[in-house]
């Protein structure tokens, strides 16, 4: 919300910058329960539930995209197309070269320097097999979440996420052409109902006799995965999201009040107290997010939802949580945390492999210095990608886009006009001219009613004269004073 140049109207609404400061410290979060080595300390299990900000990332992904969208119209498709274009302009350079970098390291590298990932099991491994290329099809179309939602980690696992994200971007001009009036009205009938959706159908799933899950009063991993991972159970997140921001723009629940500091810090320090002090729900391994633990994947929106909002309202500007959020350093983080989340297992890789070329044992994890310089790298290289690759693709590509849908509504407005003109069986190369005016510009039957109430009653052309031949001057009416003329073709020309 912090950086959006293009948007004029952005200029009445308040900064949410901790938000910004929110993103940053959910992308470092994920990445450190991804590569993390030495987690035997009070903060294990808050580091193990990384689904936590997997949802944070959505919930603020409907946010920001409608406190910024809120005010523009998407019906026509050209109006989607140049939303489409900036939504996804800001994540398109970034996730595509992943991919092909990850592709390349695994299929033509057969994966020697990337651990767990590489489909090379045996010396004799001579390429891609059908199932694995059509996987990297999936990865492509940026539809992995939807193909295999209960294991979408193939070639680069956080890629899964922009999948989801991708798919509630394009539902969102739909979204909110449909939930136009409710959303303005009654946003927090909305939210409520997004936000049980949510809780829902993670009970349904509990409780559900179901024959083919083998057991009932739980949750499988492979049932949680999807419930994690596709873009249909990552709806009510999104509206949440949604939601919360029309309410920060209407006002109406936004007041000057002390005790949204509260609510704010309370949000955020129930978040951190639940994701360290619960044991581990699930009797199997710790990577096993299955049974209640389940609950840490696409549980926690309440308190995150609760913190989106108290931060955001006037009142909070005293909150110690929303103060550090929104601090130089972590709002500027925050404006790279996408390049970061994308960008973390490519940027693994060279400090895994020194690891495993210096201890001779193989590390999948990083640990102590090797951590904290990796963390550096990381920012720091996806902050230089970001300022000097996307950030100018982004630009070329809004520009294009708009430039193409500029030219598109003025061939849409010409062949309007012409519509016009046959309906009213008044081709524009016959426009007759006003007597009186050397501009030769002229008045169309189309014309003829703001013509007649300018002019008087006298001055009305008759029928036989519109239906007729327009090439005889007997038919049209008195010659008309100059000024009044003069009037009469800026009448039209506005027109």
């Amino acid at each position: 919300v912090s950086r959006n140049p293009n948007s004029s109207d952005m200029a009445s609404k308040p900064r949410l910058t901790q938000l910004s400061g929110l993103r940053a410290c959910a992308s470092t979060w994920i990445v450190l329960s991804h590569f993390m080595e030495d987690r035997h300390s009070f903060m294990e299990l808050l580091i193990y539930r990384g689904g936590v900000p997997v949802q944070c990332f959505i919930m603020l992904s409907g946010l920001v995209t409608h406190y910024a969208y809120s005010t523009r119209v998407h019906d026509t498709m050209t109006q989607k197309i140049r939303f489409y274009a900036k939504r996804f302009g800001a994540v398109i350079l970034s996730y595509y070269t992943v991919i092909f970098l990850m592709l390349f390291l695994t299929h033509m590298q057969c994966g020697e320097l990337v651990p767990g990932v590489s489909p090379c099991t045996d010396p004799g491994y001579k390429g891609f097999d059908l199932q694995q290329w059509l996987n990297v099809l999936w990865i492509l179309l940026m539809s992995q979440s939807i193909a295999h939602p209960a294991w979408p980690f193939f070639l680069h696992g956080p890629s899964w996420t922009i999948s989801t994200l991708a798919y509630l971007w394009l539902l969102y001009p739909f979204l909110q052409n449909r939930l136009c009036t409710l959303l303005k009205k009654r946003p927090r009938t909305v939210l409520v109902a997004a936000a049980l959706w949510s809780q829902f159908q993670l009970v349904i799933l509990w409780i559900a006799p179901w024959p083919l899950r083998g057991a009932r009063w739980t949750i499988t991993s492979n049932e949680e995965h999807t419930l994690e991972h596709h873009p249909l159970f990552r709806l009510g997140d999104f509206l949440v999201g949604m939601a919360i921001a029309q309410i920060l723009l209407n006002g109406d629940m936004s007041p000057d009040w002390k005790g949204w500091r509260w609510l704010a810090d309370g949000a955020f320090v129930s978040v951190w107290v639940l994701c360290s002090c619960v044991p581990h729900l699930n009797d199997a391994s710790l990577y096993d997010r299955g049974g209640l633990e389940a609950i840490f994947a696409v549980g926690m929106q309440p308190f995150i939802g609760l913190f989106l909002l108290a931060s955001s309202c006037k009142g909070a500007e005293r909150s110690l949580f929303t103060r550090a959020m929104r601090h130089p350093v972590l709002a500027n983080l925050g404006e790279y945390s996408f390049q970061a989340y994308l960008w973390q297992v490519p940027v693994t890789i060279p400090f895994a492999h020194f690891a495993t070329v210096n201890t001779g044992v193989e590390h999948r994890m990083l640990g102590g210095s090797a951590l904290i310089s990796y963390l550096i790298a990381l920012w720091g290289f996806s902050a230089f990608f970001s300022i000097h690759a996307e950030e100018p693709f982004r630009k070329w590509l809004r520009k294009s886009v708009d430039a193409w849908a500029d030219g598109r509504i003025a061939a849409e407005e010409a062949r309007d006009i012409d519509k016009l003109m046959e309906d009213g069986n008044a081709p524009r190369a016959e426009m007759t001219t006003m007597p009186g005016h050397s501009s030769g510009v002229g008045t169309t039957p189309a014309e003829a009613p703001a013509t007649a109430a300018v002019e008087g009653p006298e001055a009305t052309t008759e029928p036989n004269a519109v239906e007729g031949n327009l090439d005889q001057p007997e038919q049209r009416a008195s010659p008309v004073p100059p000024a009044a003329a003069g009037g009469t073709v800026l009448l039209s020309r506005l027109w």
